[in-house]
């Protein structure tokens, strides 16, 4: 996770050269559900439960650099592999993870000027707003 607040949002953020391996076996329930916003509670996952995203959820970022990053699952997972709300200024070169079919890997809402390129499972895309 990597969560900032509404009003006071996480900057220039990169990760380059990882790769992450989860155990998998999440819902499509799971990944549909919203998260809530711990406030002044961060960084405390457990209080939230189990993450919408099994790779990587993103919430009030402005700047992100996504750089050769590659999600693995150990059985399959029905969430989606990236979840990113209220994020701008997004840039992913070479994300792999695991695709399913009929299940949507990344969910972007509220986000603005994202580019997305060499990751084929996500296609390409330049998203302006």
């Amino acid at each position: 996770q990597i969560c900032g607040l509404p009003e006071k949002p996480l900057e220039n953020i990169r990760l380059s050269n990882i790769q992450i391996n989860y155990r998998g076996g999440g819902t499509e329930a799971e990944g549909a559900k919203p998260y809530k916003e711990l406030g002044t509670g961060y960084p405390e996952p457990m209080l939230l439960g189990r993450c919408p995203a099994y790779g990587l959820y993103v919430n009030h970022v402005n700047g992100l650099d996504l750089n050769q990053v590659t999600f693995k699952t150990d059985i399959p997972d029905y969430r989606p592999a990236v979840i990113m709300n209220d994020a701008q200024n997004v840039y992913i070169d070479h994300l792999i993870a695991p695709k399913l079919k009929g299940i949507a890997l990344a969910r972007f809402d509220n986000t603005k000027y994202i580019t997305i390129i060499n990751s084929p499972v996500f296609g390409n895309l330049n998203k302006q707003d």
